[in-house]
């Protein structure tokens, strides 16, 4: 019998950043292509189909050691606020992403100060009941592993609380996000990209248009998670 693999190219790599100011460490994921079937449940959404993976050491290829893994997942959607974020962006490939990225989201939580809105001030997110954390919003214009593309990390400003003039801020209107919940499993067997494709998937087949850059938010520290727990989510602005 023969046996085809197909192997996903994972478009961006898994980086742990260590945010030194709140000794926090922080995962950067975005999606890599491959295929997922869903089936609509209502406003949310559960996918689930078959993933392809190979089972021997990370970045390994050929046929050897495949195997059918099943993943599921629900789609959300939430309204998100009008807010006033404290921002860096820079036109980055995949390596100056890696290079850039631990030290941007260091530059804005520390611009911010006191003023920097953590998950008790960001109802939204549903994290209000749990411990205070920092939250970092990453948003991607395109694919740096693909070449230089438009990256801006940022971190929400309590409401009513001024920007500090010295820093470079930005309104973020108001607007409704299709989302997803990731676990740290999903982050550490790779299956990110799963993620992506499900929502886009999802906001197609209910009538819905992305209507910005896709986006991923932290509100945890992910070295501290058991491999169960949520750690961040990947969200479409939709419209």
């Amino acid at each position: 019998m023969t046996r085809t693999c197909v192997r996903a190219d994972i478009a961006y790599k898994v980086s742990l950043l260590q945010i030194r100011n709140r000794r926090k460490h922080w995962p950067v994921i975005a999606p890599y292509g491959t295929h997922i079937a869903g089936k609509a449940t209502g406003q949310n959404q559960t996918f689930g189909g078959s993933l392809t993976r190979p089972l021997g050491p990370a970045g390994s290829s050929g046929c050897h050691g495949w195997r059918k893994e099943t993943v599921e997942m629900d789609v959300l959607v939430r309204d998100v606020p009008e807010q006033v974020v404290i921002t860096e962006q820079r036109m980055v490939d995949q390596a100056a992403l890696e290079s850039w990225l631990p030290g941007a989201m260091s530059r804005v939580l520390r611009a911010a100060g006191d003023a920097a809105a953590g998950t008790i001030d960001q109802p939204h997110l549903e994290r209000d009941h749990l411990p205070h954390e920092p939250v970092f919003i990453v948003i991607y214009e395109g694919n740096p592993n693909e070449g230089e593309t438009a990256v801006e990390c940022c971190t929400p400003l309590r409401a009513g609380v001024p920007a500090p003039a010295d820093a470079a801020s930005r309104l973020v209107p108001a607007h409704r996000e299709a989302y997803s919940r990731v676990t740290k499993n999903v982050v550490e067997s790779g299956r990110i990209g799963e993620v992506y494709v499900a929502i886009e998937q999802w906001i197609g087949s209910n009538g819905l248009d992305i209507a910005a850059a896709p986006r991923e938010t932290y509100w945890t520290d992910f070295y501290a998670a058991a491999g169960n727990d949520v750690v961040f989510d990947i969200a479409f602005p939709v419209r």
